[in-house]
């Protein structure tokens, strides 16, 4: 059986959700007894330790050989555009509100409709990050895309994607959040990894604040992060999908 990955897990005081572990062998084979599970499932029948423990071989080697993997929503619709074999699972890993994630210097005197022409840097111009906080200066703010000026770190994360002509590649060897407090840019969209210094704050007023009234507005969560497998996956093995689920 191939290794298992790191620990990952959800939990609170009644329930934790987590990647199965080869210790769960025994637990797997006494809860598929249920005369239940045969008949909702595709596993086997009679459920026997064996079959424990190809369940767990399955789930251990999709996540090492890329046909499982946690995506970014952004990558994996770029990726699903360029019609790479992968589908969703409806599995969020992460997300949150990005009000936030927009960072200006303390002195700075733009506000969000002021940004046309300015230069905005960020890790990536097709992370999700970065997109959540754009459509947030577009429909509340009536920001052009085209409009700004776009500086990203790296290129995109699907191979063949193109960022729009209105984006620019970052010559500098700063950080962001280097960057913005030198001047080189005025704002810089990051969703964390900032060093909590003084000098720097977020553009939208009262972010949380801020949010919450999109929120009720839109009934919109941003999502971030979520499980990805191949669509081959899907059709040969879906109980190896469900266990991964």
């Amino acid at each position: 059986m191939p290794s298992f990955p790191g620990s990952l897990s959800l939990r609170d005081d009644e329930l934790e959700l987590r990647r199965l572990l080869p210790t769960d062998r025994e637990s797997i084979l006494v809860a598929c007894q249920d005369p239940e599970i045969p008949r909702w499932t595709d596993l086997p029948d009679p459920f026997t330790s064996e079959s424990a423990l190809a369940l767990l071989d399955d789930a251990a080697r999709a996540w090492y050989d890329g046909t499982v993997a946690e995506l970014a929503i952004v990558t994996f619709l770029q990726a699903f555009d360029a019609g790479k074999p992968f589908v969703l699972l409806p599995f969020v890993m992460n997300g949150g509100f990005h009000h936030k994630s927009i960072v200006v210097r303390d002195d700075s005197t733009l506000k969000p409709q002021d940004l046309n022409g300015k230069p905005i840097a960020m890790r990536s111009y097709s992370q999700t990050t970065p997109t959540w906080v754009r459509g947030i200066l577009m429909h509340e703010y009536g920001l052009r895309m085209k409009d700004v000026r776009w500086l990203s770190q790296e290129g995109a994360h699907v191979e063949n994607y193109q960022d729009p002509a209105w984006v620019s590649q970052i010559s500098s060897k700063l950080s962001l959040e280097d960057m913005l407090r030198a001047g080189e840019v005025d704002a810089i969209l990051a969703g964390g990894g900032l060093s909590g210094n003084p000098g720097i704050r977020p553009l939208i007023p009262h972010p949380a604040e801020a949010a919450l009234t999109w929120h009720q507005k839109t009934g919109a969560i941003p999502i971030n992060h979520m499980v990805s497998v191949r669509k081959e996956l899907a059709a040969s093995r879906p109980e190896a999908v469900r266990e991964i689920y």
